[in-house]
């Protein structure tokens, strides 16, 4: 059953339905997660237990939003709270009908959320296999490996260790290797490539292992997939049409027979029509298309003697003529024709087989190596974590305890994003409803939305999804319901939606080749229907300069920050980028990078590493020089090579025998002797101590974290000493050159301080989220083509019979692709194809007023016309749909502009002060209470005091504070405030405020900075010209025996050269009694400050210290000078 797609709002009626199951189509901005929100809320009102419902995600971002709805409306029915919107009454009134259901079965579930059961697929399966231990195989504190490659890699070598031995091992090693070009590299990272998806072939490789038939089966299977595709292709060719073909193949055939010409025609006898369309005929095909087709796979133009038609027989060439003239005319049987060509041979080769067969013999045992390897390390990755929760749930002829105890108590789950679902997912879903009976209360509630599936590198297939719609999956059956309201763009957006995608996607459904059509969105916006939604920008020669500026100008000319504006510039890969971000910077445009800049490339990512690398190796000469010039050792480029000029010689071995120091500086004696002690208690430390905490110590006793100068800055080193922590290996790596490639797939943390108005991300990462504005650069680019597998394997077929399975092994190292390999890559090309489209869809959907498209284009100096695009670029999809458009928007190019040269700058090398000192154990702290307990008391008064949002609100403020004092505060006035207040609503949602608070949240960040800017007070805090300032600075060092991390809010040397430390609070106080309550937050706080300023007389021995709270919201201020015996 389908709903049609006028009738939206009887769909969002129905799905709400408790007593029936249902797949949702629910395109882009149609409020997915708020009618998943919706159905939620209305079973608990249902039933016995929360217990009873399961709403599943695919990631932990999706799981948190919609907790974060059903309990915010909670909350609001608890409130009291009304709405005016429809839906959000309608959730309101389905959250007191709960809350109703809560007091009667008392469940308590606002005092325990835990008892909501809104999970990840993988949180699901981590709860299946703590629930049966012993079933799955699993010891009890089994870890997940995040990052499992290196694990792949020592299976997959591990097998080079049968390489010579007797049996079956041996010999599939061998086989696999020659075939290989007896490359254990290639061997290794193949299989290594394998094991990362054996949730697709394992079922198959093991099963097919032990099967005697396996090659007949295999090649029947073959045989059947060849004459299914042979008969749907064939039917594009009109019967009249293929009689007069077949004629006239018989008459060349006999020309060319006569001439002793070699062609493939003569098999086709005297056939008058076309053979039938089985593999076993399947030559004969191939012939006749080779007959009307070229090489290159399109309809020849003429013919000649050499195909059989000679000036002397006009009449046949003439019709010959026109039969290729009539091909061409239809592009669809062009098509079909090239598929035909492109049909695999129904039978393997025997060196193919023997290869296969190899393959299928030895995957298994990579599989098996791997298993031990993680039962070693006490690790699984998540494939392994869901192939054990299957183990603890069972066949489905044999379940085990816990299959029949979930059949007992689960009787609700609602899947999101089902379009992203994988074999295996569907696998555990299918398992997870076995028991299920029609009519029995029980019901199974998927939504997702095909146009959006973009995750085939995670192993999502969208065939999925519309064979769900089908009923051609073994799961409930669930009734088909369509939604096509866009609340999220206007009016004018959506038009060019539906004008440009239906010729962007598919024009019909395909799950084979992961196809999707368009379906049609509709919104009750009119009021924008006229006005100008896209806009095109051509770009000569693809100049990454010119492209670059051109997103500068987009930006300030669509006005982003003011009025809350946000905008987005996504992007397919990351590459490409630098120009925009450098360009983006340099016109004084805060922009927030969010997983786009590698973390490796950061500075004080580069410092650490070499620290690292020096510490593990004293023989790494380049980690050593490296250290040496890290802003926390700071050599001169003279001390440098007065220490290191002989290459020979260990540069640690002369640091700590103290040689060679007779012609360096005395600034730099100094830095070199402080190394070395440190380096000293670090050796000394050694295999004491993990490899994360020996590193980190160091780096700490050296002032590391004294030169960080940013929030993200700090977030980028604790992610890198996380990486460190689970490379360890008894207090070493194994393999150093992990901590490279480990590095590769971790990203530099966005800048809080940039705001959000403009953010740079990939359109993957933008999936699910909305901004005002939307640039999409760089569409002329070619996507990076895919690495050829070991092994292909595809499961084609399934209606209403098993599905038949294919396999083909890679090629022969400088062999061309076999049929049946180009066959299964050409549905993997058609499949990438299909999505890329996707891609775009997802991108531009992203918009609720303005989509900028921003391309690179080449004119044909010959012909003067635009040359096509690449095959698979973003452009590529939108070059028929918008050729109009785009030939428009190039009329006004110009040659390009070159960027005007910057003068040239010398770099600028910032190091740590000689003499830096951390802050030494004092025993003055010795007798107060341990810095663990301090702590914790201080987190639990500013809990208890301020609240969560009142909390966000302080990070907030504190971060705008730093913003201002950086800027100085004669750059701020009220009406830049004002500019940011987009940017602080989005900061603020970033902490998770609640949504019904974001605006007295915003206000009160807002009346705080005025309050500062507008106090003298303020002023002076906030003054950029303060000498030795710094904002947001971390310092760490030991009180009593312990280390102890800070952060200051602001320090500064005032014109009198007295150092201060102040913390800002935003605390409010309304009524009487203002000074009494400043005195209490003075006593409140004065723990906390004496602990900065125990840490900072470290760093500034003998100096006099004072101290400062500042309450922006009273203006309020209180002072004291620092008594270190206090």
């Amino acid at each position: 059953m389908s709903m049609t797609r006028n009738d939206d709002r009887a769909a969002r009626e129905q799905a709400l339905d408790l007593q029936h199951s249902f797949i949702v189509q629910a395109p882009a901005g149609s409020g997915k997660t708020e009618l998943l929100s919706q159905r939620f809320l209305a079973l608990l009102a249902r039933v016995e237990s929360p217990e009873q419902i399961l709403a599943i995600t695919f990631t932990r971002k999706a799981a948190a939003e919609m907790r974060r709805r059903v309990l915010e409306h909670l909350l609001q029915a608890t409130a009291g709270a009304t709405a005016e919107a429809p839906h959000q009454r309608l959730s309101l009134d389905l959250a007191r009908d709960v809350l109703e259901q809560d007091r009667r079965m008392q469940w308590q579930l606002l005092d325990c959320p835990f008892r909501l059961r809104i999970m990840t697929i993988d949180a699901f399966n981590a709860s299946l296999v703590r629930q049966m231990p012993m079933n799955t195989g699993l010891a009890a504190n089994t870890r997940i490996a995040d990052k499992p490659g290196a694990i792949y890699e020592s299976a997959a070598e591990a097998l080079l260790g049968y390489l010579g031995s007797p049996g079956a091992a041996g010999d599939e090693v061998e086989r696999v290797l020659l075939h290989l070009d007896n490359s254990p590299e290639r061997f290794v990272g193949m299989i290594a490539s394998m094991l990362a998806r054996r949730d697709h072939w394992i079922r198959h490789a093991v099963t097919s292992a032990y099967r005697t038939d396996l090659r007949k089966q295999l090649e029947d299977n073959l045989a059947a997939t060849v004459t299914g595709e042979l008969q749907r292709h064939a039917q594009r060719v009109p019967d009249e049409l293929g009689r007069e073909w077949c004629d006239l193949a018989r008459i060349a055939a006999a020309q060319m027979e006569e001439a002793e010409t070699v062609h493939d025609l003569g098999a086709l006898g005297q056939r008058e029509d076309f053979p039938l369309a089985t593999a076993a005929n399947l030559p004969h095909w191939q012939a006749l298309v080779g007959f009307v087709m070229t090489q290159s796979g399109s309809v020849r133009k003429s013919v000649n003697k050499r195909n059989g038609f000679s000036t002397a027989d006009r009449p046949a060439k003439d019709r010959m003529l026109e039969l290729l003239a009539t091909l061409r005319e239809d592009e669809h049987i062009g098509a079909a024709l090239n598929a035909i060509a492109e049909l695999p041979a129904p039978r393997f080769a025997d060196d193919q087989w023997q290869v296969l067969e190899a393959l299928l013999g030895l995957l298994p045992r990579a599989a098996a190596e791997l298993d031990l390897l993680f039962e070693e390390r006490g690790e699984i990755d998540y494939t392994g974590l869901a192939f054990a929760a299957g183990r603890a749930l069972g066949d489905e002829d044999a379940p085990e305890d816990l299959a029949l105890l979930l059949d007992y108590r689960l009787n609700h789950i609602l899947v999101d994003e089902f379009q992203d679902t994988s074999v295996g997912q569907v696998e555990l879903l299918n398992r997870l409803t076995a028991g299920w009976q029609p009519d029995d209360g029980r019901t199974l509630f998927c939504v997702g939305d095909p146009m959006q599936s973009i995750y085939r590198f995670r192993d999502a297939d969208v065939g999925l999804f519309l064979a769900a719609r089908r009923g051609a999956l073994a799961l409930p059956r669930m009734l088909d319901l369509q939604l096509s309201s866009n609340f999220r763009s206007t009016a004018a957006m959506i038009q060019w939606f539906n004008r440009v995608f239906p010729s962007v996607l598919a024009a019909r459904d395909n799950p084979l080749d992961g196809a999707v059509s368009y379906a049609p969105a509709t919104s009750g916006d009119t009021a924008n229907e006229g006005a100008e939604a896209v806009e095109i920008h051509p770009i000569a020669d693809k100049s990454d300069a010119e492209e670059a500026q051109c997103v500068v100008d987009i930006v300030a000319r669509e006005r982003v920050g003011e009025d809350k504006r946000t905008c987005a510039i996504l992007v397919r890969g990351r590459p490409h980028l630098a120009a925009i971000m450098n360009a983006l910077r340099a016109a004084g445009v805060p922009v927030q990078a969010v997983e786009i800049e590698a973390l490796r490339k950061q500075p004080h990512i580069c410092d650490l590493l070499a620290l690292t690398r020096a510490m593990l190796h004293r023989g790494d000469r380049t980690a050593w020089l490296s250290l040496l010039r890290a802003p926390f050792v700071g050599l001169r480029h003279a001390d440098l090579l007065a220490v290191c000029g002989d290459e020979g010689d260990c540069i640690a071995d002369l640091l700590l025998a103290g040689e060679r120091l007779e012609g360096i500086a005395e600034d730099g004696r100094e830095r070199i002797a402080r190394l070395s002690s440190c380096l000293r208690d670090s050796d000394a430390e050694r295999g004491r101590r993990s490899l994360r905490r020996w590193v980190e110590g160091m780096w700490l006793a050296l002032g590391g974290a004294a030169t960080l100068r940013s929030a993200s800055a700090v977030d980028d080193v604790e992610a890198f000493f996380e990486f460190l922590d689970g490379l360890e290996t008894a207090g070493d790596i194994e393999d150093i050159e992990i901590l490279d490639t480990g590095l590769d797939d971790l990203y530099a943390s966005p800048d809080p301080g940039a705001g959000c108005s403009v953010q740079i991300m990939t359109i993957h990462k933008a999936k699910g989220l909305e901004f005002d504005t939307v640039i999409l650069p760089g569409l002329h680019r070619k996507p990076r083509a895919d690495d050829r597998p070991l092994l292909r394997w595809m499961e084609i077929g399934g209606e209403g019979s098993e599905p038949r399975l294919l396999f083909a092994p890679i090629t022969a190292h400088g062999e061309p692709t076999d049929s049946l390999n180009g066959f299964l890559a050409g549905i993997e090309k058609r499949r990438a194809s299909n999505e890329s489209a996707r891609l775009l869809y997802v991108a531009a959907t992203r918009a609720r007023e303005k989509l900028h498209l921003v391309f690179g284009l080449n004119r044909n100096p010959e012909s003067g016309e635009f040359e096509k695009p690449v095959a698979g670029s973003l452009l590529s999809y939108l070059w028929s749909p918008l050729a109009a458009e785009i030939e428009s928007a190039s009329t006004a190019w110009n040659e390009p502009v070159l960027a005007a040269e910057s003068p040239a700058r010398s770099p600028i090398w910032w190091r740590l002060k000689n003499g830096w000192r951390p802050a030494p154990p004092l025993e003055s702290v010795a007798a107060r209470p341990s810095p663990a307990a301090t702590e914790q008391k201080l987190q639990a008064v500013e809990f208890d005091w301020a609240g969560e949002t009142i909390r966000m609100v302080g990070t907030v403020t504190h971060r705008l504070l730093q913003r201002i004092a950086t800027d100085g505060a004669g750059a701020w006035n009220r009406q830049r405030l004002l500019a940011e207040t987009d940017n602080i609503v989005q900061a603020l949602r970033n902490e998770n405020v609640p949504a019904e608070h974001l605006q007295n949240a915003c206000d009160r960040v807002v009346a705080a900075l005025t309050g500062a800017l507008a106090s003298e007070r303020g002023r002076w805090l906030l003054d950029g010209g303060h000498a030795d300032a710094d904002c947001e600075l971390s310092v760490s060092g030991l009180i009593n025996g312990r280390l102890s991390n800070v952060i200051i809010d602001r320090t500064f040397r005032d014109r009198d050269g007295q150092r201060w430390i102040v913390d800002y609070k935003t605390s409010a106080h309304e009524g009487a009694g203002r000074e009494q309550f400043l005195d209490r937050e003075v006593v409140r706080y004065r723990e906390q400050l004496q602990r900065y300023a125990t840490l900072m007389s470290g760093i500034y021995p003998g100096e006099t210290l004072k101290l400062g709270l500042y309450f922006p919201l009273l203006d309020g201020w209180r002072s004291w000078e620092y008594d270190p015996a206090e």
